[in-house]
C-alpha cells in the first residue's frame, strides 16, 4: 500500500473509467448479496464469532498473568463453513429499523 497518493490515484482511474467503475461496483454488489454461505467479507455473524474467540484467548491470558502477545484465532470448522441463511431468520436482530429510528 502506498499511501493516500495512491488511494487518489484509484479514484482518478474510477472516475475517468466508467466501465472499470462498473465491474468492480458488481463485483462488490454480487459479493453482498452472495448467500448460503455469506461471503467473508460480509458475514458479520462470522466476524462476531471470530472476534469474541480472539477476546476470550485474551482475557484467558491475562487472567493466567501472561504478558501480552499475538492472538492467532483458528476458525473452528462451523464457523468456516460461513452463515447461511437459516441461521439470520432464526436469530433475528433486536436492531431497530431505520422506520423505527
Amino acid at each position: 500500500y502506498e499511501g493516500l497518493k495512491q488511494y487518489e490515484n484509484i479514484a482518478i482511474e474510477l472516475g475517468n473509467n466508467p466501465s472499470k467503475y462498473n465491474e468492480i461496483r458488481r463485483k462488490l454488489i454480487d459479493t453482498a448479496l452472495q448467500r448460503n454461505p455469506m461471503h467473508p467479507y460480509w458475514d458479520a455473524p462470522r466476524y462476531v464469532k471470530n472476534l469474541e474467540s480472539g477476546l476470550i484467548q485474551a482475557w484467558e491470558g491475562f487472567l493466567a498473568g501472561k504478558e501480552p502477545d499475538v492472538i492467532e484465532v483458528v476458525e473452528s470448522e462451523e464457523t468456516a463453513r460461513g452463515t447461511y441463511d437459516d441461521v439470520l431468520i432464526s436469530t433475528p436482530s433486536d436492531r431497530k429499523t431505520h422506520d423505527e429510528l
